[in-house]
């Protein structure tokens, strides 16, 4: 429970988030590593090299060998399975995968889109950051002390 002196900072409309177009929810980023249910976000082949992710299909396992280090392909979409660790192509993907698929977008549009958020992520505070003093935590992160859940550009900061 909040108390009467805590104040509360909602996402702002330009965070990132994860939406499932099956359910109409949005997911926090920095939660789905957490949660237990399997999910397939939608991502490029740079993230997936720059982390580490391993084929984890046979048209994943192509592209990798055709395009290792060839820059040209980075922002190529793959999909990451983040319960595997693994990533893989549209093709590598069966019908029972695309209910799981979830891709970015912010929660403007998320919400004008009339998606609604998780309740578990919800729950577990994924779309607020709070403090002790609404005037104290902005002094400390804007002194460099204390870091805001997001960034300008709606970037997480977990």
């Amino acid at each position: 429970m909040i108390a009467s002196s805590d104040w509360i900072h909602r996402a702002p409309d330009n965070a990132f988030v994860f939406a499932n177009k099956n359910t109409m929810t949005y997911f926090s980023p920095p939660l789905l590593i957490e949660d237990k249910r399997d999910f397939i976000i939608q991502s490029s082949y740079r993230f997936v090299i720059e982390n580490g992710y391993e084929p984890g299909g046979i048209y994943s396992k192509r592209l990798n060998d055709v395009v290792k280090g060839d820059s040209k392909w980075n922002e190529s979409v793959v999909y990451v399975n983040l319960k595997d660790k693994k990533y893989y192509t549209h093709s590598d993907l069966n019908e029972n995968n695309y209910e799981l698929i979830l891709r970015p977008m912010t929660i403007l549009e998320a919400r004008n889109s009339r998606y609604r958020a998780d309740e578990i992520h919800e729950k577990m505070g994924g779309f607020i950051q709070t403090g002790d003093s609404y005037a104290w935590d902005k002094l400390m992160i804007k002194v460099g002390i204390k870091k805001s859940r997001w960034d300008k550009q709606g970037n997480w900061n977990w």
